[in-house]
């Protein structure tokens, strides 16, 4: 269509899909929902696309937005309860979860995947054992490998590597 091929056309730099479709920008392909939410300082927006041959692969995204996080209170409930809904959503019922913290962390403006995955519970292990019965965990495994540049190891190399061994049913990467 028209409208998809104008957003093809456009030399827009970016990984965000709220950035791609978001209304000011034109008529939003046919196959794309946007929907945006506020809650006091928190906006929640989804992309949802349905079909292929768009500047994003078919599937949902989801961009939460905040004032600086300096601003908010660590434990700010509507972040806190956004983001586990969102992620909850997203995440099959069962199986292992693998959450990767993409970053440097000696460097502050690249440093949020690394602190994330700094308290992330994780449970692989844990989950199994009898201490765990009625809590609800699932297995959960955490890695931050750093930046490619320290390791020497791509991180789609690494990455490859971790789900072929341990077959994760889904991957939270916080980057």
């Amino acid at each position: 269509s028209a409208a998809s091929d104008v957003y093809k056309r456009q030399n827009i730099y970016t990984d965000m899909a709220d950035e791609l479709f978001r209304p000011g920008r034109g008529t939003v392909p046919s196959g794309v929902q946007v929907r945006t939410a506020s809650s006091g300082p928190i906006r929640l927006t989804r992309v949802q696309i349905t079909r292929q041959g768009l500047a994003r692969p078919a599937g949902r995204y989801s961009t939460l937005e905040t004032p600086s996080l300096a601003a908010l209170d660590r434990r700010d409930e509507r972040l806190i309860s956004a983001a586990a809904a969102e992620l909850r959503a997203m995440l099959p019922a069962v199986g292992l979860v693998l959450v990767v913290g993409v970053g440097n962390r000696r460097v502050t403006v690249d440093a949020l995947g690394p602190r994330t995955a700094a308290g992330v519970l994780v449970t692989r292990g844990l989950a199994a054992d009898a201490r765990a019965d009625g809590l609800g965990l699932r297995e959960v495994v955490c890695v931050s490998p750093g930046a490619s540049g320290a390791t020497g190891i791509p991180l789609a190399q690494l990455l490859a590597g971790l789900v072929l061994t341990l077959n994760p049913a889904a991957i939270v990467c916080v980057d």
